[in-house]
């Protein structure tokens, strides 16, 4: 009887023992489902917010909103829906290949650039009202960190192409900075849910 009293007490304490250790995993291993963040890097012609929102293991879905300020050329915003697909099976961490559409509504203020022109040749003059539409795409890697596993790093590259109307545009600056850059390298921090 004694012998059963000992093996009936040691179960039971291996049980909370393993127990513990399970929730110390649960703690390690979050279930992140969420991530908002912010693009440090556009903030001098730009504040970008991003929203995350995982789908299942190996995909998520999202939005990118950009407000181009006053200190920019252009000024205006920018919205852009996306899904990733990950290469792991761990979403929202890990490597990703991201598709988006995008549309957005700017003024181009002509007086501060140094070439402009409309679809028919003759000058702008005073802000114009560019509408665009477009679609892209990024790869990239997301990173959950911290101790508690909430601190996001995510680094991207890629390719856009916007449609403008009318194309009233200080071309260069449109297309390697401006809201329209054909190249998109991406840098944005945030919190972890």
């Amino acid at each position: 009887m004694k012998k059963y009293l000992l093996l009936f007490t040691a179960t039971i304490l291996l049980m909370n023992q393993a127990n513990g250790q399970y929730d110390s995993l649960i703690n390690k291993y979050k279930i992140i489902k969420t991530v908002i963040k912010i693009a440090p890097s556009g903030i001098t012609n730009k504040i970008r917010i991003c929203y995350d929102r995982k789908i299942n293991d190996n995909s998520s879905y999202g939005i990118i909103v950009s407000y181009y300020h006053p200190l920019s050329l252009y000024q205006g915003f920018k919205i852009e829906p996306y899904i990733r697909q990950y290469l792991s099976k761990v979403a929202p961490e890990g490597w990703y290949i991201q598709e988006n559409i995008a549309l957005g509504n700017v003024f181009y203020f002509t007086n501060l650039g140094s070439f402009t022109k409309s679809e028919n040749g003759s000058a702008a003059s005073g802000p114009v009202n560019l509408f665009c539409a477009g679609a892209g795409f990024n790869t990239g890697y997301q990173w959950i960190m911290g101790k508690k596993k909430d601190f996001a790093v995510d680094l991207s590259f890629g390719m856009q192409y916007y449609y403008i109307k009318p194309n009233y545009t200080n071309g260069h600056l449109w297309y390697e900075t401006g809201p329209g850059a054909v190249l998109t390298p991406k840098f944005s921090i945030g919190y972890a849910f």
